[in-house]
C-alpha cells in the first residue's frame, strides 16, 4: 500500500484566480460563463450542479458557456485538480450574488424583509409559504427593465487531499513482467458533487499510474534522438491492462472548497506506482527505486538477487 496528498490548484505557487457570471434568464433559466476548459473531467456538468444548488434551481435549468475567452470571463484554467475546487467556488459565489439580487428585487416589489424570501428548486417562497415561480420572477424582473447578473470572483485556498492505495500483483519470475490484479483507491474528497464523475476521474488516474510504474519511459540514444516517438513506442496501458479497480470515496467537509469539494483529478495517480512497487516488492522480495519496473529491470533485479557479487 502507499498513501499520498496532492494539491487542489496551485497557490501559492502560482497564480490563482478565477471568474464567473451567472445570468437569470427572462424565462427563468439561468445562463451559466466560466473560463475552464472540459477535458473530459465533466465540468459541464459539476459546475451546472454547483450553480443550481447556490442559485436555488433545478440543474437542468442551467445553460453553460466555458473555455471560450471570447465569451466567458478569464479563468487561470484546467490543472492541479483544481476545476472544480477553484472555479466552482467562484461559480458559487456567482450564485449567492445572483440570488441576493433577485431577492433585494422581490423584497421591494412584494414590501417584505429579504430574510424572509427563499428559493429552491426555482419556487419562491415567503415565510415558508410558495408565492411565485423564478420564471414569473424573471418576468417581473423583464417587465422592470431589470436583469440579474451574478458574480462570482476568487482567489481560492488549497484544501490537501488525501489518499491511500492497494495493489495486488502478480509477477513472472521468468519474464519478469508484472501484472496488476487488483488496486484498491480511497480519497478523501471532501463532498463528491458527482460521485460518478469523481470514481471515473480516480479510476483513469490509477491507470496512469500503473502506466508510470510499469511501462512509460523516454529514452534517448547516444545521438541525444528520442526513441519513444509514437505511442507504439510509449507503451501506455490499454483495456488489456486495466486490472479491477475499487475505489473508496471517504467524505468530508472542506469548507474552503463548493458545497464541501477538493481537487480530484490527479489525486489517484500520486500513490499508485508506489503501492505497485510495494507489492512487487512482497511478492519478490525486492525494494525498486526506480520506474518504471519493466521486463527487462525485473529480470535484471531477479538475476542479481540470485548471484549476489
Amino acid at each position: 500500500m502507499a498513501a499520498g496528498t496532492h494539491l487542489s490548484n496551485s497557490w501559492p505557487f502560482a497564480v490563482e484566480f478565477d471568474n464567473a457570471y451567472l445570468a437569470i434568464q427572462e424565462d427563468g433559466s439561468a445562463q451559466l460563463a466560466a473560463g475552464v476548459p472540459d477535458m473530459g473531467q465533466g465540468i459541464a456538468t459539476t459546475l451546472s450542479q454547483v450553480a443550481a444548488s447556490s442559485l436555488g434551481i433545478e440543474v437542468d435549468q442551467v445553460h453553460i458557456v466555458f473555455g471560450d475567452t471570447q465569451s466567458t470571463p478569464y479563468d487561470i484554467g484546467s490543472h492541479a485538480s483544481r476545476t472544480l475546487y477553484s472555479a466552482g467556488t467562484a461559480v458559487d459565489a456567482a450564485g449567492k450574488d445572483a440570488r441576493g439580487k433577485l431577492f433585494a428585487f422581490l423584497a421591494e416589489q412584494l414590501k417584505t424583509p429579504e430574510e424572509s424570501l427563499g428559493m429552491e428548486n426555482g419556487r419562491i417562497t415567503v415565510n415558508g409559504e410558495e408565492t411565485m415561480t423564478l420564471k414569473e420572477a424573471a418576468h417581473l424582473l423583464h417587465r422592470n427593465n431589470r436583469q440579474i447578473v451574478g458574480l462570482g470572483q476568487t482567489v481560492p485556498f488549497n484544501a490537501p487531499p488525501w489518499h491511500a492505495h492497494f495493489a495486488e500483483v502478480e509477477v513472472d519470475t521468468r519474464t519478469g513482467q508484472v501484472t496488476v490484479l487488483r488496486v484498491v483507491a480511497a480519497h478523501d474528497v471532501g463532498r463528491a458533487i458527482n460521485p460518478d464523475i469523481v470514481e471515473g476521474q480516480i479510476q483513469g488516474s490509477v491507470l496512469q499510474g500503473i502506466g508510470y510504474a510499469l511501462s512509460e519511459q523516454i529514452l534517448y540514444d547516444s545521438r541525444g534522438k528520442q526513441a519513444q516517438d509514437s505511442f507504439h513506442k510509449y507503451y501506455l496501458p490499454t483495456i488489456m491492462e486495466v486490472p479491477q479497480i475499487e475505489t473508496i470515496l471517504v467524505e468530508t467537509n472542506e469548507p474552503s472548497g463548493p458545497f464541501g469539494a477538493k481537487g480530484v483529478g490527479e489525486c489517484g495517480l500520486v500513490p499508485t506506482a508506489a503501492a505497485i512497487a510495494s507489492a512487487v516488492e512482497d511478492a519478490i522480495g525486492i525494494r525498486f527505486h526506480e520506474i518504471p519496473m519493466t521486463e527487462e529491470r525485473v529480470l535484471e533485479a531477479l538475476r542479481q538477487s540470485n548471484n549476489p557479487q
